[in-house]
C-alpha cells in the first residue's frame, strides 16, 4: 500500500528507526513491524482483523479512520486517502498515517 504521513513531526520520527526508538521506545519494534505489514500488502482488506494487527474501523472523534493495534493501549491511526465511507477495504491502496496514539486514555 502507499502509506503518507501528513503530520509534518509524525513524518520525521516515522523516517528512520532511531527517531521511532526515541519516540516510542518499548513500542518502536512492534510499531515498525505493523508499518511493514502496512507497506507489504496490496490494500486494506489483507491486513489481519485479529490480533495482532487487528485492523478495525473507528467512531467519535476518529470516525473514518481505522486502527491497526500496537498493543492493548496503542493504535496506528490510518484514514483511507481519496476514498467515500462506507469503504470497500479491498480496493484501497492508499492511506494516510494519522497518528500514534493510546486512545483509551
Amino acid at each position: 500500500m502507499d502509506i503518507n504521513v501528513p503530520n509534518k513531526k509524525l513524518e520525521k520520527i516515522l523516517k528512520s528507526e532511531k527517531n521511532i526508538k526515541k519516540a516510542y521506545n518499548m513500542l518502536s519494534q512492534r510499531i515498525m513491524m505493523r508499518i511493514n505489514t502496512l507497506q507489504t500488502v496490496e490494500n486494506l482488506s489483507l491486513v489481519p482483523t485479529d490480533k495482532p494487527e487487528r485492523c478495525h474501523l473507528l467512531d467519535g472523534n476518529y470516525k473514518g479512520c481505522f486502527a491497526v493495534c500496537i498493543d492493548s493501549n496503542w493504535r496506528i491511526i490510518i484514514k483511507p486517502r481519496g476514498y467515500e465511507m462506507p469503504y470497500d477495504k479491498s480496493i484501497i491502496k492508499e492511506i494516510d498515517i494519522i497518528d500514534i496514539v493510546d486512545y483509551h486514555n
